[in-house]
C-alpha cells in the first residue's frame, strides 16, 4: 500500500513538474510497483528492485509489454528513487537507489534482421518468376508461401 509519507513527502514534489498525462503515468507506474511488492519505492529492498525489473522482463518475452514500454517504466522507477534518496539524504537518512544500475538487456535485433532478409528474398523470388514467365499469378501465391514458410522454419 502507498503510504501517505510517500504521498505528502515525495510524490508532491516529484510530480510537480510533471504534465497532467506524464504524471498520471508515472502514478501508474509507482502504483504498478506497488501491487508487485505490496508498498511504496520508499522501501525498497535490492530482492523487490530484481523482482520487479524480472517482472518486467518477463512481460516483453510473453509479449504482454513492449521493449520501449519496460524500458520507459524502469527509467521512471529510477527516477522516482532516485528523487527519494536525494531526499532522504538531505534529510539525514539513508536510502539506497537498487535501479540505479539496473538497464534491460538489448532487445534482440537479429530477428528482426532475419525476417526482412526472408521477406526480400522471397520478394526477389516473386520478381525473377514473373519475370521469367515461370510462374502464373494464381500459382504464384501458393509457390511464395511454401518458400516463406521454409525459409522461416530453416532459420528460426
Amino acid at each position: 500500500m502507498i503510504s501517505v509519507k510517500f504521498e505528502d513527502e515525495i510524490w508532491i514534489y516529484f510530480q510537480t513538474n510533471l504534465s497532467s498525462r506524464t504524471r498520471k503515468e508515472y502514478w501508474n507506474i509507482v502504483k504498478d510497483f506497488d501491487r508487485l511488492t505490496g508498498h511504496d519505492p520508499m522501501k525498497l529492498t535490492r530482492k523487490e528492485a530484481l523482482n520487479y525489473y524480472n517482472n518486467l522482463i518477463e512481460k516483453v518475452n510473453s509479449n504482454k509489454l513492449s521493449y520501449n514500454t519496460a524500458v520507459m517504466r524502469l527509467s521512471v522507477m529510477k527516477s522516482v528513487c532516485t528523487f527519494i534518496e536525494t531526499y532522504t539524504v538531505n534529510h539525514g537518512k539513508r536510502y539506497i537507489n537498487h535501479f540505479e544500475s539496473m538497464s534491460l538487456p538489448e532487445q534482440d535485433k537479429r530477428h528482426a534482421f532475419k525476417m526482412v532478409y526472408i521477406t526480400l528474398s522471397v520478394v526477389n523470388r516473386i520478381r525473377y518468376c514473373l519475370k521469367m514467365q515461370f510462374l502464373m499469378p494464381e500459382k504464384l501465391i501458393i509457390c511464395s508461401v511454401r518458400h516463406l514458410m521454409t525459409m522461416i522454419t530453416k532459420h528460426f
